[in-house]
């Protein structure tokens, strides 16, 4: 076995005071090298001209286009399907969008135009079916709607086809049977429509026919249409529509859209025969939509 020879005190004294200095070494050139060259944090660091004027414009760019996206959002308009069957197609335009509000708007010109000009002239009429619906609920079109709805009596009805009226440019009243206001498409079941040319949305005009029921009660009643089929008589309505006279006349004032109309002197009775007895509470279920 081979013995290492023994280490004196003074040979470890002499190892701790060489490794004492080798690290004194160290630190001076630790500590030379950080006054040198100091430690600065990345975030401190100060931008070239350069990268503050890179800066600048890519944050520009970033607010003009979040500008620009707000102002798309806010301004962009949102174009409304009017399906053929609430429009006369012929009026149709390529490219055409109409917003709600634009809509709304068309079906009060109509609304106010034709009632002005029939109460200046003294020929009756009265609010009919949604129309009525919405002067009762708000004095104001129902949410969505997209036509209107009068009703008149026979006499009436001769009274406003032989009639002069001048309307504005845009509108066109077509009778049926009439050289005043020739019509090539309208019928019996629907015998009058007054028409905004800058879209196709209209009124139609209803003629009330008088008859007795069989204890001899007078009604009134408008000729069945497949238009009166589509827009009134849904599931859970009547399919033949027929009142006692005296829930009609005498007609009463009412309002609508900011003009005095006509309506129904017995409205509650007539909108619950078409809608039921809440008819003044708007229905959301969309497979049994109430206006």
């Amino acid at each position: 076995m081979i013995q290492r020879p023994r280490r004196s005190d003074d040979d470890l004294d002499n190892e701790n005071d060489d490794d004492v200095r080798e690290d004194a070494a160290l630190l001076d050139i630790v500590d030379g090298y950080t006054r040198a060259k100091p430690q600065v944090h990345p975030l401190d660091v100060e931008a070239t001209l350069c990268e503050k004027i890179a800066l600048c414009v890519v944050s520009c760019l970033l607010i003009a286009i979040a500008v620009a996206c707000v102002h798309a959002i806010w301004t962009t308009k949102l174009c409304v399907l009017i399906r053929d069957s609430h429009r006369e197609v012929k009026y149709r335009r390529p490219n055409e969008c109409f917003d709600h509000a634009e809509i709304d708007g068309m079906l009060r010109g109509l609304a106010q135009t034709f009632t002005t000009t029939l109460t200046a002239h003294g020929i009756e009429y009265w609010l009919d079916s949604g129309t009525l619906l919405g002067a009762i609920r708000t004095g104001a079109l129902n949410p969505n709607d997209m036509d209107l709805d009068v009703g008149m009596s026979v006499a009436a009805f001769e009274t406003l086809g032989a009639t002069p009226l001048a309307f504005p440019e845009r509108y066109k009243l077509e009778i049926v049977n009439s050289t005043l206001y020739p019509t090539r498409t309208r019928d019996a079941a629907l015998p009058g429509r007054f028409i905004d040319k800058t879209s196709g949305l209209y009124l139609d005009i209803f003629v009330f026919l008088p008859s007795l029921d069989e204890n001899g009660t007078a009604l009134l009643g408008p000729v069945a249409s497949s238009c009166w089929h589509e827009c009134v008589a849904c599931e859970g309505r009547p399919k033949h529509f027929a009142v006692p006279r005296d829930w009609i006349y005498p007609l009463m004032p009412c309002n609508f859209e900011s003009v005095r109309a006509r309506c129904p002197v017995n409205v509650d009775a007539y909108l619950t025969h078409l809608y039921g007895p809440s008819y003044r509470t708007r229905s959301w279920d969309l497979h049994k939509y109430i206006p």
